[in-house]
């Protein structure tokens, strides 16, 4: 509270207005998602902190029969200073009822109340509860899936025991815009002379690790407003792209998250991070609208990997005249082709998913 005090008006009032979205209660998602519908949960993290996590178990999960389950971990966008889990559930509802996964949506600290690494750190921790049955975060990760599984009128509890509900060897992970950041950072181990920064993922672990990027931010060192629109693109059109007021927000804001002196950090910009800091077993499904600023750092990174005799570990799914961030908007406010792209860029997301 203290730090909200402390910020310039011009700050603050941004502050509030984009965090409105998070009075909506959660039993909305009665009206707004399919199910399964998440329960909240509070994962035990570093120090006194706790992550809130969106859990999503499948109906009718056979605890006993299914397990161990596969495990998708997922990461809202907003810049680092807006966006929640609630955007993400029909996401990962999908995922969980159509692929049988246990679903973690993450509540990553934002600005202005946190700043760098803070999200990055949540992010670590909360997939470290996966891969940990052990851990404090791990086993109270299990026990809610035990919990909630058992209220579940079709579901099998069988005879499970904390360390073979979850499958660790077959974690997934997706993110979108700041999100795919975050993603992309959990799948790079940096270990150089300036930065030592392992992965949670083991390098030594021989099984995929999928990961969806959706439009993601792999370079931070620029302001929004200072990002080159695609190249390609009509003059009108990259001055539509552009607008001062779409950026505005964005500039008040994300420099309260990553200040001027950390936009250089390499967990800061993951896309300059050197492509043999990958994860010998990743396996990345990119999603890049053509109406994006991201887009052109995204190509950039995509040919880096190519170069790098990578590619194989890439599926690059180019969606021509889709703006940033419209697979997250309600079908109501999208244009009928929009809503056809959106539905058949997530449905070839499963079926990658389901590939591993």
């Amino acid at each position: 509270m203290k730090r909200v005090l402390q910020l310039p008006f011009e700050v603050l009032w941004r502050f509030i207005l984009v965090r409105l979205d998070r009075l909506v209660p959660i039993q909305a998602l009665r009206f707004t998602s399919n199910p399964p519908y998440p329960v909240k949960v509070r994962l035990p993290s570093r120090g006194k902190h706790k992550v809130p996590i969106h859990l999503f178990v499948p109906d009718g999960l056979q605890l006993g029969k299914d397990a161990p389950i596969p495990v998708h971990v997922d990461f809202h966008g907003g810049g680092f200073f807006m966006g929640s889990c609630m955007e993400q559930a029909p996401f990962c509802a999908m995922i969980a009822a159509t692929l049988n996964r246990i679903v973690i949506s993450v509540d990553y600290r934002l600005a202005p109340l946190h700043c760098f690494p803070a999200a990055l750190e949540d992010a670590e921790d909360v997939v470290a509860a996966v891969l940990n049955p052990l851990s404090p975060g791990g086993s109270k990760l299990r026990k809610k899936i035990v919990k909630k599984t058992a209220q579940q009128p079709q579901s099998i509890m069988g005879e499970p025991t904390n360390s073979d509900i979850l499958d660790p060897t077959r974690l997934s992970l997706s993110g979108f815009s700041s999100g795919g950041n975050i993603a992309l950072n959990l799948a790079l181990h940096i270990e150089n002379d300036d930065l030592r920064w392992p992965s949670p993922l083991s390098r030594d672990a021989p099984h995929p690790v999928p990961t969806l990027l959706f439009y993601p931010a792999f370079d931070q060192s620029c302001l929004p407003h200072e990002r080159a629109p695609p190249s390609h693109l009509s003059p009108e059109k990259q001055a539509e792209i552009l607008k001062p007021g779409r950026l505005q927000l964005a500039n008040y804001l994300s420099p309260t998250y990553l200040p001027d002196d950390s936009r250089q950090h390499l967990r800061a910009c993951p896309g300059q991070a050197a492509i043999d800091c990958l994860h010998p077993e990743a396996k990345i499904f990119l999603v890049l609208p053509e109406f994006d600023t991201l887009a052109a750092q995204s190509e950039q990174w995509v040919q880096r990997v190519e170069q790098e005799g990578k590619g194989d570990m890439l599926d690059v799914r180019r969606c021509q005249g889709m703006r940033h961030g419209w697979t997250q908007f309600p079908d109501f406010v999208l244009a009928k082709h929009e809503k056809a792209e959106k539905f058949q860029v997530f449905l070839e997301s499963l079926n990658f998913l389901e590939k591993f």
